[in-house]
C-alpha cells in the first residue's frame, strides 16, 4: 500500500506508521505521507495484504480538520508501480 495524504495541516506533530517498507531503496516514511507532494508518500512495509496497518499524526492541540483526501497507489513510474503497490479496499479514519 502507497497513500499520500493531503490533508492542509501544518505538522505540529511526528506522523507515526505500523510500519515503514523500503522502496527504491529509501525508506517510504509516514512523515512522506503528509508532505504535501502526490509523488512521495507512505508504504507500510508489513508481510501480507497489509491488513491491519495505520498511519497516525498526532496532534498536540485542537486542530480542526475541514477535510482529508487519501490518493491510494504510487504513481511515479507508471501502471507499473501502481500494480505493484496495494490499495486499500477499506479506510478508517478517527479524530480524538
Amino acid at each position: 500500500m502507497f497513500i499520500s495524504l493531503l490533508c492542509g495541516l501544518a505538522l505540529a506533530g511526528t506522523p507515526r506508521a505500523s510500519s515503514e517498507a523500503q522502496v527504491d531503496g529509501a525508506v517510504a516514511s509516514a512523515r512522506f505521507a503528509f508532505d504535501g507532494s502526490l509523488s512521495t508518500g507512505w508504504a507500510e512495509g508489513a508481510k501480507g495484504a497489509g491488513e491491519g496497518e495505520w498511519i497516525e499524526l498526532p496532534r498536540d492541540r485542537a486542530t480542526d480538520v475541514v477535510s482529508v483526501s487519501i490518493w491510494p497507489g504510487n504513481m511515479t513510474k507508471g501502471v507499473r508501480t501502481l500494480r505493484e503497490f496495494g490499495r486499500p479496499h477499506t479506510v478508517s479514519i478517527t479524530l480524538k
